[in-house]
């Protein structure tokens, strides 16, 4: 008996099918992969808070001089001009510092305290915040029973395992901020997954009596799976304390400083001791720090040319990695200040603010810069009048428009240069960064919808440099555009020849075809523009006649004129959604307007305005049997005038 062989259908063979069937497909469902969606969606809520504390400490910085910023900060800078401050030198090496006198130096203290608190509670909690939001979401996820009280609960697992022991027993907070985060994601995947498995065992839930209160019972019929959840959670933990202490495995600081002996701690510290610490070591280095930079880009920009959104897909993996360079940089400058920080080389490169400053403005990919190569070198007329409307929205980083518009989605020769760009200016802006030295590094996050250059001067500390740098990127990805927007002229050009070609028309003919649609499309385009100009010197003329029409009849016309747009308004309101009032006593008042018009009003609320009483009877007939009212009265400065009646 002969092996039977699968019929292939023609449809299933090429690369279309394999796209549209396999690839697709694929993407979407990693797009949406639980543990991913979920680091994304939990890191995005806790955004604000990051910013926030960022925002804090650069008002420290600028205003009370925090983070050895006292010569550069406005307290500062009023101390000196009134003679309050004494500069001390330092004897070994020679450099100046400011030392406030009186009053100023508790007014400084003071203010320091302020937002040093608001920065240290936000960035030196952020740990905690994740375990207690990605608890929540991922409980969600999973299809738990009070997602809120799972969250709480991981929180309680995660400060069991993050605990630190000094000698005479105490805790205190050293795996809560960024350094525990890595370990805080793993653990609440497994442990909320442990909980989930003792929670839906019908076998350990204990049943109440139907008189107790339903939040009462729903505690007691989780009091097994919770405990049994935390004994072992403790009793791992232990074992990680064990292996700490037997083995004398200490953690030391980057410079070799003792911070905690073996001993000292659970598994977060295990974690961060074998795993987490080593590999941030390395991807906080400048060398493999620009090329995980430079994956994470172009990876966004991969996922995008297929219509996803690649930060989206992408950020589940690399945006807590990201988060917590820049939560170094930003704890390093607030404990020893900028310069000393960056001496001491305790401040990386490469994290989230720097990529958002340099290699992001103006949306993914630079789209921006794509926009004014189109605006200056493009010959496709669709994609010029795409660049007109996307170029406000791409100064705030909102490019759909032109992903979706010109399009860069799907398109050979756009979708690959933008993939590149990305790379391209973040190795840039690295350079200039990292082995230059001539620009600060970032360590103060702001909002992403920022214009281009202003980010990455306020992620710096002012540096002036940070936003030449960051246009300086804008215009090489301008110039990375040029050949390739060259390439897609050329491109659309023998699309639009071959479409003539495919109709019958030999390829003489669909050249000339082709160069009379050119020739219409530019008449076109010049006629639009005459008309533009024709309206706008009508305009300014009209406006010029108004300008000189005596008082009295100047008045009215503008009035007619705002009555007019009233109207228009009022018309197409009308026809998408009627005003529908649900009292039961309804009254329908037309008021007589000054210098003409009516306003109508549904028990005293303006509905529609109408210049005419022509349009006023209409709009009120409408308005009237949409609101099952018979009748309407006729106002003339809070006088009744006449009450009409609406015939059937």
């Amino acid at each position: 008996m002969g092996k039977k062989t699968r019929e292939v259908n023609p449809e299933e063979k090429g690369v279309k099918y394999w796209f549209n069937e396999k690839l697709m497909p694929a993407m979407t469902k990693l797009a949406s992969q639980k543990h991913l969606t979920a680091i994304r969606d939990a890191f995005g809520i806790l955004t604000p808070i990051i910013i926030g504390g960022s925002i804090s400490f650069l008002l420290g910085i600028l205003i009370f001089g925090a983070g050895g910023n006292l010569e550069t900060s406005l307290l500062g800078l009023l101390a000196k001009a009134t003679n309050n401050v004494t500069v001390v030198i330092n004897e070994t090496t020679l450099a100046e510092s400011w030392q406030l006198n009186g009053s100023w130096a508790v007014a400084n203290e003071i203010g320091e305290k302020i937002f040093q608190t608001i920065f240290d509670y936000s960035m030196g909690t952020f740990s905690l915040m994740a375990a207690v939001m990605l608890g929540f979401i991922y409980a969600e996820k999973r299809g738990l029973k009070e997602p809120m009280f799972v969250a709480v609960f991981n929180l309680v697992l995660f400060l069991i395992t993050a605990a630190t022991f000094a000698s005479s027993g105490k805790y205190f907070n050293y795996f809560y901020d960024s350094k525990g985060m890595l370990a805080a994601i793993i653990q609440t995947f497994l442990v909320i997954e442990l909980y989930r498995f003792f929670a839906n065992n019908k076998k350990l839930l204990i049943k109440m009596p139907k008189s107790v209160p339903p939040m009462v019972a729903t505690g007691f019929s989780l009091l097994v799976p919770v405990a049994l959840t935390l004994i072992i959670v403790s009793t791992i933990n232990t074992g990680a304390w064990s292996i700490g202490k037997y083995t004398n495995w200490d953690i030391n600081s980057t410079s070799g400083n003792l911070v905690l002996e073996g001993g000292a701690y659970g598994i977060v510290g295990l974690f961060y001791k074998a795993v987490s610490a080593p590999f941030m070591a390395i991807i906080s280095g400048n060398n493999v720090g620009l090329g995980f930079g430079m994956l994470y880009q172009f990876l966004v920009g991969f996922f995008w040319f297929f219509g996803l959104n690649g930060s989206s897909v992408v950020n589940g993996a690399f945006y807590p990695f990201l988060l917590q360079m820049f939560v170094q940089n930003a704890q390093a400058v607030s404990e020893f200040g900028y310069n000393a920080a960056n001496a001491s080389n305790a401040l990386g490169v490469v994290n989230i603010q720097f990529i958002e400053s340099y290699s992001q403005t103006t949306g993914w990919g630079h789209t921006g810069a794509l926009l004014i190569a189109i605006a200056i070198f493009g010959r496709v007329r669709e994609q010029k009048d795409v660049a007109k409307l996307a170029a406000v929205p791409a100064v705030f980083s909102i490019n759909e428009p032109v992903t979706f518009g010109i399009p860069i989605m799907l398109h050979p020769v756009y979708g690959i240069a933008a993939m590149i760009a990305m790379p391209l200016t973040t190795f840039v802006a690295w350079i200039f960064v990292g082995p230059l030295g001539w620009v600060n590094k970032s360590y103060i996050m702001v909002p992403w919808t920022l214009p281009p250059g202003i980010g990455a001067l306020l992620s710096t500390g002012l540096d002036w440099r940070a936003l030449l740098l960051s246009w300086f990127c804008l215009a090489i990805a301008f110039v990375w555009y040029i050949p390739f927007v060259l390439i897609a002229n050329k491109y659309h050009y023998n699309l639009n020849l071959k479409a003539y070609i495919d109709q019958g028309m030999t390829k003489k003919e669909a050249i000339a075809a082709v160069a009379n649609d050119n020739k219409i499309a530019k008449e076109q385009a010049i006629e639009k523009k005459e008309l533009r100009k024709k309206l706008r010197l009508d305009n300014k003329q009209e406006k010029l006649r108004i300008k000189n029409l005596p008082n009295d009849e100047r008045i009215k016309v503008i009035h007619e004129q705002r009555m007019f747009k009233k109207e228009q308004a009022s018309i197409l309101k009308l026809e998408e959604n009627i005003k529908i009032i649900s009292k039961a006593d309804k009254t329908i008042t037309v008021d007589v307007v000054e210098y003409g018009g009516y306003k109508i009003r549904i028990n005293g609320k303006t509905v529609a305005t109408a210049l005419n009483d022509e349009k006023m009877k209409s709009m009120v007939i409408k308005i009237a049997k949409a609101n099952n009212v018979s009748e309407y009265k006729i106002m003339d400065k809070g006088k009744e005038i006449e009450k009409i009646k609406i015939e059937e």
